[in-house]
């Protein structure tokens, strides 16, 4: 897990050249010190940029995503930036150095990106690996196959440009009037329903608005290291006969990701055995063949029954 050891910057302030980004030994020292996950509101509060908007009023300290919303209420004087610009309109760079373990050399090593708001592009060791155009959506799980990128030995080093919502929306309203006092809008003027993200950061009747609308690399960043071929998302799903409730169909469904650079012929083999209750377990074996570079759906063609 890349948890710790991170570091952020406004590429308004620190440029856009992910190239030298991602070089180990870039000197950062200019940069926040952060650890992943965190949204980039969250880094600059921690650092005291920002005020803690949970704390009074503190939010109406801190300028919004929205221009019209900063000039309605004169958030714009906040901005941290130089030139007072928005400091939500532009991307921010987060980067780490990390070693590979023992283990993980001579396998397959994945990035994961479990959750980034809005837009990433991905650069690992000075090459960029993927970008804004593949990488976007607030809910999707991302994985990129990198061990050609690596270094086994010393440090490797990761960066990656988070943009901003494409519609950060405007909440129109600020609830100032207490428990007595309107709300406002649920998701203020809409325009935020038009990405794929968290509704109610541009406000709801239970939220004010969050001002950088979560951006940041707000789920787990991690490595993980595998065969040729990788088991992913595995699932179950039960078919209890009824209304007896004595006997079930089960039937398995996963995907087999194969990263080598030949097609393979690979045994599929599962076991299920009862948990908490008596049975004899139940075992799967079946032989699929799986193309170069590409992910298979795998469904058990023939649901097993066994009698509970």
């Amino acid at each position: 897990m890349l948890h710790d050891n991170w570091q952020m910057r406004e590429e308004a302030v620190g440029g856009d050249d992910g190239g030298k980004f991602s070089q180990p030994g870039f000197d950062g020292k200019s940069w926040y010190a952060t650890s992943v996950p965190t949204t980039v509101l969250g880094t600059l509060v921690r650092h005291g940029v920002y005020p803690d908007p949970y704390i009074g009023t503190n939010n109406m300290f801190i300028p919004d995503a929205s221009l019209d919303h900063n000039h309605r209420f004169n958030l714009d004087r906040f901005s941290h930036l130089p030139d007072k610009s928005n400091p939500w309109a532009k991307p921010y760079w987060f980067r780490t150095e990390f070693q590979i373990p023992n283990n993980y050399r001579d396998n397959k090593v994945w990035l994961h990106l479990d959750g980034i708001n809005y837009r990433a592009d991905v650069w690992l060791n000075g090459k960029k690996i993927t970008d804004a155009k593949e990488i976007a959506g607030m809910f999707k799980r991302f994985r990129f196959e990198v061990s050609a990128g690596l270094k086994e030995k010393g440090n490797n080093a990761l960066a990656i440009r988070i943009y901003p919502l494409d519609h950060p929306g405007d909440p129109l309203h600020e609830q100032l009037d207490g428990l007595t006092g309107g709300f406002g809008p649920n998701a203020g003027d809409g325009e935020i329903l038009r990405n794929v993200t968290d509704y109610c950061a541009v406000g709801w009747d239970w939220i004010p608005a969050v001002r950088d609308r979560n951006m940041g690399l707000w789920q787990h960043v991690w490595l993980e290291a595998s065969g040729p071929v990788a088991v992913r998302d595995v699932a179950v799903f039960t078919d209890v006969n009824l209304p007896s409730a004595k006997e079930a169909a089960l039937t398995i469904r996963c995907q087999l990701d194969n990263a080598a650079k030949v097609g393979q012929t690979v045994e599929l083999v599962g076991r299920i055995k009862p948990d908490g209750f008596p049975g004899i377990p139940i075992e799967i074996h079946a032989k699929i063949v799986l193309s170069t570079n590409k992910i298979s759906e795998i469904i058990h063609s023939h649901p097993i029954s066994r009698k509970i």
